[in-house]
């Protein structure tokens, strides 16, 4: 009784997971939860063998695989159009930026929080592409070398958890509000 029940809190956890994620526009997480919570009950009730021998858990955990790999590049700025251009822009314009000049903003501390926040511009510019790809190489490594389980443990873990990354955009609006005209965003 109690292996039928863990069996269908994990699957239905994993269904749930997977319609979260469409509406979070993840279509090929939500496709490798589905595959997983698929694969969840067969693997439990035919036991951890059948992932070695069986066929249909075999095509399971490759589906899961590719998924999980299409996931990991569909979710990579890297992969989106013009967004290495645009980062290299902004940090040939964060070098090239000045201080805040009274002209364009009047207030003190508005002038001086740009002029501390355009340094961060540049290390943050600099090293967004690196940062980018660091990413997409962990999500394609965990995708590949992840088992199902795990693989969907760790996603559900990274959803849960999530923390809001400033990426080189974030810091260029930030800087823009504070001395308008600046970098002509």
């Amino acid at each position: 009784m109690f292996k039928l029940g863990t069996t269908i809190a994990i699957t239905l956890i994993l269904l749930i997971f997977s319609i979260y994620e469409i509406f979070l526009d993840a279509p090929f997480l939500a496709l490798t939860f589905f595959f997983t919570a698929i694969l969840t009950p067969w693997t439990i009730f035919a036991g951890l063998e059948s992932i070695f021998k069986s066929e249909f858990t075999k095509m399971m955990v490759i589906l899961i695989t590719f998924s999980s790999i299409a996931h990991a590049f569909d979710s990579n700025n890297l992969t989106k159009s013009g967004y290495i251009k645009d980062n290299v822009e902004l940090f040939s314009k964060s070098l090239r930026i000045k201080n805040c000049p009274y002209d364009a903003q009047h207030d003190d501390k508005k002038r001086l929080a740009f002029n501390k926040l355009k340094k961060v511009l540049v290390t943050t510019c600099g090293m967004q592409n690196y940062a980018d790809l660091t990413l997409l190489t962990s999500d394609l490594v965990k995708a590949r070398y992840l088992d199902p389980a795990t693989g969907a443990l760790d996603s559900i873990y990274n959803e849960l958890t999530k923390k809001d990354i400033v990426t080189c955009k974030d810091v260029a609006r930030q800087l823009e509000v504070l001395c308008p005209g600046q970098l002509n965003l």
